[in-house]
């Protein structure tokens, strides 16, 4: 399991960013967490995400990754349907 902390100068950190990593099965899942409302809206998780998927598919090997949303969280909905409709992350 790894845990990041990426920083969006000068409004701070990304709350949390954990990854599961299981190399045995060739699967991963992510958790990301942007509490910091200055910073909702503006594609940062979306990049974090794409930038992680195309990281892991591409230099770790990994064939699935999977995350889970609140369905009152609208900004976790766009960001899950704009990284499954994107072809650069694949």
């Amino acid at each position: 399991m790894y845990f990041l902390q990426i920083e969006c100068v000068p409004e701070g950190f990304i709350r949390t960013c954990t990854i599961r990593h299981n190399k045995n099965t060739t699967t991963a899942e992510i958790e990301l967490v942007i509490e910091k409302l200055s910073l909702h809206g503006r594609g940062l998780g979306t990049k974090v995400i794409g930038l992680l998927i195309h990281f892991w598919c591409h230099e770790l090997g990994v064939r699935k990754v999977t995350a889970g949303l609140y369905a009152f969280n609208g900004g976790s909905l766009k960001v899950s349907q704009e990284i499954n409709s994107s072809s650069n992350v694949n």
